[in-house]
This record gives structure tokens, C-alpha cells and sequence, in this order.
């Protein structure tokens, strides 16, 4: 890139200001995040998840953002929407390479175009109630009893994973189970 500033190339990269960064930052169509406050292009790491990652300032505060989402923002605008690469390399953000779609579509691509193997969730409806209804006890525990990490049962109880089964309980109050105390019928019955 130092090579494209140095041979006066820079003009024929198109830049487009990120939305909520107008002033400080720019996308360009091949992947790339220039700082007009350092006339660079930002460094970027991969991330353990496989995606390219880039620290950007706003109110002088750093925060980590996704490459892929950020050039969909620049070049797309704004969506809630997940942000499909289309060949499926994590690490290919060009603009031409990236597209909004849902979850669903985002799966069925992985699975149907690219051949890639979903992993299937490991607790059922009934499990995913039994760690809603179950809050005596600890999330590690549950972890270890189900054979799940402890983050898995904090999400389930924050109704942030298992939505299919969670979303159908927003409202529903589990308290009154865990809340009972069991009394045995201990009065002798007449007969």
C-alpha cells in the first residue's frame, strides 16, 4: 500500500467516508480502512474467529470492528443484517465479495453452496427449560452436567442463545418453580 501512496496510485482507489466515522475513516472497495488522521491504511489481524479485524477511534476511545462489517456499512449502509462473504474466505472483504442477508440465508450458503458443515445444537427443548427453570443452580454446574461450556448456559438464561426455544418463553415467569419449597405430605392418612 506504501507503494500506491509513494507512486501517486492513492487517486484511483475509490473511498468511501464509514458511516458514524464521517471525517476520521474511509473504506475502500478492496478491503481496506484509511485514517485521515494518519494518512495510513489501518493494520489489520485476523481474529480467532478467522476474521479480519481493525481498532478504529471514535471520541478518542479505541474499539475493535470487523473489516467485513465495515465495508458493507461504507459501500451498503446500514443494516441489522448479517454480512455474508460469498465465496466464503473470511479474509477476502472485498465489496464485490460481501452481501447483506438473515441468519438462515447466511447458514443455508454455508451449508448448501459452500459445503460446510453446521454444527447441531447439543441440548434439546426440554434441557434448554431445565437450564431456564434451573436457577439455584450454578451455570458451571449445568456446564458440567450437560457436557456444554458455562458461557452456553449464561446465554440460554440471558435468552441470547436457543432463541427458537427461548423467544417463545419472553414473558413466561420460571420463579415460581425454583421458588416452591417441596413440603412431603407427612400427615398420616385415615383409612
Amino acid at each position: 500500500m506504501l507503494d500506491l501512496l509513494r507512486e501517486g496510485l492513492m487517486d484511483n482507489i475509490e473511498l468511501k467516508e464509514v458511516p458514524g466515522f464521517y471525517g476520521m475513516y474511509s473504506a475502500s472497495r478492496c478491503g481496506l480502512i484509511y485514517s485521515s488522521y494518519t494518512k495510513k491504511f489501518l493494520k489489520k489481524y485476523v481474529a480467532p474467529s478467522g476474521y479480519e479485524q481493525v481498532s478504529m477511534k471514535k471520541n478518542k476511545k479505541p474499539k475493535t470492528f470487523r473489516v467485513h462489517r465495515i465495508i458493507a456499512l461504507a459501500f451498503f449502509g446500514e443494516s441489522s443484517l448479517c454480512v455474508n462473504h460469498k465465496d466464503g474466505n473470511r479474509s477476502n472483504n472485498h465489496a464485490g465479495n460481501l452481501e447483506y442477508c438473515t441468519h438462515k440465508e447466511n447458514n443455508d450458503h454455508a451449508i448448501f453452496v459452500l459445503k460446510k458443515r453446521i454444527p447441531m445444537p447439543k441440548l434439546d427443548v426440554e434441557q434448554v427449560l431445565t437450564v431456564i427453570t434451573m436457577t439455584n443452580m450454578k451455570s458451571k454446574d449445568l456446564a458440567a452436567y450437560y457436557g456444554v461450556n458455562k458461557t452456553t448456559i449464561r446465554d440460554i438464561r440471558n435468552r441470547k442463545s436457543y432463541k427458537n426455544i427461548t423467544s417463545q418463553l419472553s414473558g413466561v415467569d420460571f420463579t415460581w418453580i425454583t421458588s416452591r419449597k417441596y413440603k412431603p405430605n407427612t400427615a398420616k392418612s385415615e383409612g
